[in-house]
């Protein structure tokens, strides 16, 4: 006199879902990597650096440079205060190790909607430059263009900081070459 049991009914007649599935996404290594409109766009800079190398970042490193990709302001703000106490406490081999890493999410934060995120990207981008010195220069000219557009933000406190950085770490000679060069180009 009861029904008869039909097939477990889902919308617009997909699967439903099952654990087995979900699951095998579990033994997956992490993917830094996000679809955007429809097409995939590497969140780090993988065609600069092989998998192996990607693989030799301690898993902290890993969690923050991941956390920095999320779109949730308040977990790229506490992600970038981890990252620029990493630079400060950590081994001078590790900081080395993440600076591939480091421009495309610099030049990607560094433009941020949230003036706290934009904020927190120059802390962490001035602790890292002062712990590693002369070795930005390797990357100094995928970091100069936010960086130097950085000490015009609309927020007093953040441009403040890129600004210091920037006088700090950035001798007079290549401060002139480089306005020398940008009133070239300009």
């Amino acid at each position: 006199m009861g029904k008869n049991k039909q097939a477990q009914r889902v919308k617009n007649n997909g699967m439903p879902s099952n654990s087995g599935r979900r699951a095998k996404f579990l033994d997956t290594p992490i993917d830094f990597s996000t679809v955007r409109s429809g097409r995939y766009v590497a969140a780090l800079p993988l065609s600069d650096i092989n998998e192996v190398e990607m693989n030799r970042l301690d898993s902290n490193v890993r969690i923050i440079l991941k956390k920095m990709n999320k779109k949730n302001p308040i977990t790229k703000y506490k992600a970038l205060h981890e990252f620029a106490t990493l630079c400060r406490d950590s081994e001078i081999s590790i900081v080395e190790g993440m600076l591939p890493f480091w421009p495309r999410l610099y030049s990607a934060l560094a433009i941020d909607i949230k003036r706290t995120v934009r904020e927190a990207a120059q802390l962490a981008h001035a602790a890292l430059v002062k712990r590693i010195g002369k070795s930005v220069a390797k990357y100094l000219k995928l970091l100069a263009g936010a960086w130097f557009i950085s000490q015009y933000d609309v927020y007093p406190p953040a441009a403040s900081i890129a600004t210091n950085s920037f006088n700090v770490n950035i001798s007079n000679l290549l401060i002139t070459i480089i306005y020398q060069f940008i009133k070239n180009v300009f």
